[in-house]
């Protein structure tokens, strides 16, 4: 079947299900081209939206080995703001994914689209588990492993070239030391260029101190998407001081924190959120945030501490000194107020 067919049975069918989620008087409205569309794709008006996408299912089950492969028929199903079963959205990429992983080809926009949408619907569980399925695999990983050597190899063939080729213009050079000195200056730029960006310190999520150079490159994106996970979690639960949701004092380091220079590090089972006090947190957010620290530990990774809220902190336990507040909103005592009154107008609300 023509991919174009099953592209406008996809976009038929999500146009069909917004319809059936309008109001009677705009669907009688619209009727005649509603008519119109589901005649020329035999589709009945007015079914359920569920139903429309059990056949649709089943429609993509059919044609499975085409949709697979078809990274825009794989986008196109999952981008949408209906409601559609996650587990299918999740079979149907990580196939994906994995028909391109075995032709030795990279293809993240279907993964990055259904991690969008898994955001929006705040499900952080089945965030992780489709970057362990996906861009965590041990697939990706040998894959990237592999690459990684044969472009070693490669620059190693080129270095003996180019010796080779220096050989006859440097007579008085042995050919010996040509080719540690030209290896050491290209893999020595090479590895001075990854040291430099791959030891940049992300907003929220950073590697652990001593990790090496070759798992940073190898866990790259599995870094990136963690930290996009955690940032998302934090505004979400209203816990970064970043963007001033949620104000307190942190309490004195426990015998669970481990410091050591610009890291905060946590034990296993710590469920404290890396730096702040909250003055209303949840059993969700200290479940999620457990959850969070024990899969960073695994992964290599730390929890950091926003500049922010480390400027602020050490504000309060200093008591203020060498710190001069230029901006009324940036005085931490008008902040506390501002949390005091907010907590005291939504408890009157409750009440």
């Amino acid at each position: 079947m023509l991919r174009s067919l099953i592209l406008d049975y996809i976009r038929a069918t999500r146009e069909l299900q917004s319809m059936e989620k309008a109001s009677r008087k705009t669907l009688n409205t619209d009727l005649k081209p509603a008519e119109r569309l589901a005649k020329s794709l035999d589709l009945k008006v007015g079914i359920s939206s569920g139903q429309l996408e059990r056949h649709l299912w089943n429609f993509i089950k059919q044609h499975w080995a085409q949709c697979v492969e078809d990274n825009e028929i794989v986008a196109s199903y999952v981008n949408t703001e209906h409601h559609v079963d996650i587990g299918r959205c999740f079979e149907l990429v990580k196939s994906n994914f994995e028909r391109d992983m075995a032709q030795s080809v990279v293809q993240v926009d279907p993964v990055s689209i259904l991690l969008r949408r898994l955001l929006r619907l705040k499900d952080y569980q089945n965030c992780i588990g489709l970057l362990d399925a996906t861009l965590n695999s041990k697939n990706f990983t040998d894959f990237k492993k592999s690459t990684l050597w044969r472009k070693g190899l490669y620059l190693t063939f080129m270095t003996g070239v180019i010796s080779a080729i220096q050989y006859p213009l440097l007579p008085s050079t042995p050919f010996y030391i040509l080719i540690p000195v030209n290896f050491s200056i290209i893999f020595g730029s090479i590895y001075a260029e990854l040291k430099a960006f791959y030891s940049q310190i992300c907003d929220r999520v950073n590697w652990r101190p001593h990790t090496s150079l070759l798992h940073r490159f190898i866990h790259s994106r599995e870094h990136s998407i963690m930290n996009t996970i955690i940032t998302h979690f934090e505004e979400h639960s209203e816990i970064n001081m970043k963007n001033y949701h949620n104000y307190g004092i942190r309490v004195h380091s426990t015998l669970g924190t481990l410091q050591q220079t610009e890291f905060e590090m946590y034990l296993p089972g710590t469920s404290s959120v890396p730096s702040l006090l909250l003055c209303a947190q949840d059993e969700h957010t200290t479940t999620m945030t457990k959850y969070f620290r024990e899969e960073l530990q695994k992964r290599r990774m730390v929890w950091n501490v926003l500049p922010e809220e480390r400027k602020y902190f050490d504000y309060w336990l200093s008591h203020g000194e060498k710190y001069e507040w230029v901006e009324p909103d940036q005085d931490p005592a008008e902040i506390q107020t501002f949390c005091n009154h907010s907590f005291n107008t939504r408890a009157h609300r409750l009440q």
